[in-house]
């Protein structure tokens, strides 16, 4: 069907992805970037919510959507384009976006019928694809190891109460 109505056509596709990042290039640069940011900081404190954090966190837990977010770093994609690229169905790949959408993970932009989509927050999906990329090693420990580190552990929580010192006794700021 969508070879019938030409959307597979990379020469079709491709002005509407031109004209989407200039566009976006523009919009990234004006002052209103600045109030973005600032909406961003504030966003970064919502995220203190484990529940919050949680929900982020479950949009970057499906293979197909890890490869989405992937193509998404090189630059906007029409979903034709991931269609090619991606070894998955057109709906499956919508499905997927929508909940990266749903995340602010991904925004699109639409130009008649195409959709090109573009990453909203790209330095979080870059550090996050580079964090799980990494291949860090896992440590295996002992039970004396942590027994060891609990001991320690209680020892620093219980500071100089402990050693017969009496408690530091701390000065109240004064602004003047």
């Amino acid at each position: 069907m969508f070879d019938k109505l030409g959307l597979r056509d990379r020469r079709k596709t491709a002005p509407a992805v031109a004209l989407f990042t200039k566009t976006l290039g523009r919009f990234l640069t004006s002052p209103f970037d600045r109030s973005l940011h600032l909406e961003s900081s504030h966003r970064a404190a919502e995220l203190a919510s484990p529940r919050a954090a949680s929900e982020l966190l479950k949009a970057f837990s499906h293979p197909t959507r890890l490869a989405i977010l992937q193509e998404l770093v090189s630059g906007p994609k029409c979903v034709t384009d991931m269609e090619e690229i991606l070894p998955a169905r057109q709906a499956n790949i919508s499905q997927h976006l929508a909940v990266l959408r749903h995340a602010m993970l991904v925004d699109y932009a639409q130009d008649g019928t195409l959709r090109c989509y573009y990453l909203c927050r790209p330095r979080l999906v870059e550090d996050m694809l580079a964090l799980v990329g990494r291949g860090d090693p896992v440590v295996t420990r002992t039970a004396a190891e942590i027994q060891a580190d609990k001991e320690r552990l209680a020892k620093l929580l219980a500071g100089p109460a402990t050693s017969g010192d009496k408690p530091v006794r701390r000065r109240k700021l004064v602004s003047r």
